[in-house]
């Protein structure tokens, strides 16, 4: 498929009729890419347009691409790319439609993302992709986060497929970028007051039977008292455990 050449191009993107924010995103991310690759300007449009052979199609849409089966197990985060005759398919909610643009990118048009400030894109005269079956990715670990200050931005954690934590913004994730994976705590180094111990700096040893009983007693808790939380951090937790002692650290 030949997606650009020498500065023209024969594909629109399309999204979904009613969007999310972040479906708008993938949109606006995938048509600045493509422009900085090949000098080809691409138009979007929702699918309520009249549907055209040569389509880049984003989402969920009445383009169809996909089988409800399919939607329900890529969840949030999980992302298809297919091709189907002149057509290519990123599919993909929430999350799951960004990461299938910035993964597009990378393994298709050789664009590298490193960090805040550092990325490669190539420029090309012809941008042209080899026929996909089927590239589907679905996350290993429902929070993913790097501590390291070149990737403390949401941009880049999100590039990076990130979805949490280390952020100059405070870890918060705008709508635009997907939001933020929902835990109870906040972004932290130990596990010290689960286990009531109550010094920070002295990590307590599972193998120890009255600290991981402890543990689990109070993580039991906190999922009881927090049925919304899928993952519980360990910052200001002690209000959380019947303590009144309370850090923040």
């Amino acid at each position: 498929m030949i997606i650009a050449d020498r500065f023209e191009s024969k594909y629109q993107i399309i999204y979904p009729g009613e969007p999310t924010k972040t479906d708008i995103t993938a949109a606006r991310e995938l048509k600045k890419y493509i422009f900085k690759i090949s000098g080809a300007v691409i138009a979007e449009f929702r699918d309520t347009r009249e549907e055209k052979d040569f389509e880049i199609v984003l989402g969920y849409t009445s383009r169809g691409g996909y089988t409800e089966e399919e939607k329900a197990e890529l969840g949030d985060e999980g992302f298809i790319i297919r091709t189907d005759k002149d057509k290519l398919y990123i599919i993909g909610g929430k999350r799951g439609v960004l990461y299938g643009v910035y993964t597009f990118l990378e393994e298709y048009c050789d664009v590298r993302f490193y960090t805040r400030d550092f990325e490669r894109v190539p420029e090309k005269l012809t941008l042209e992709i080899p026929e996909i079956k089927e590239n589907k990715q679905l996350p290993g670990f429902s929070y993913r986060n790097s501590c390291w200050y070149s990737q403390n931005t949401a941009e880049i954690s999100v590039k990076r497929k990130m979805n949490g934590g280390h952020c100059k913004e405070g870890g918060e994730f705008p709508e635009e970028l997907g939001g933020s994976e929902e835990y109870y705590g906040g972004f932290c180094h130990t596990i010290a007051f689960l286990a009531e111990t109550g010094d920070i700096w002295h990590q307590p040893c599972l193998t120890d039977e009255n600290i991981y009983n402890t543990v689990i007693k109070n993580i039991r808790k906190i999922l009881k008292d927090y049925p919304q939380a899928k993952i519980v951090s360990i910052k200001k937790i002690m209000a959380a455990i019947g303590s009144e002692a309370e850090t923040d650290i």
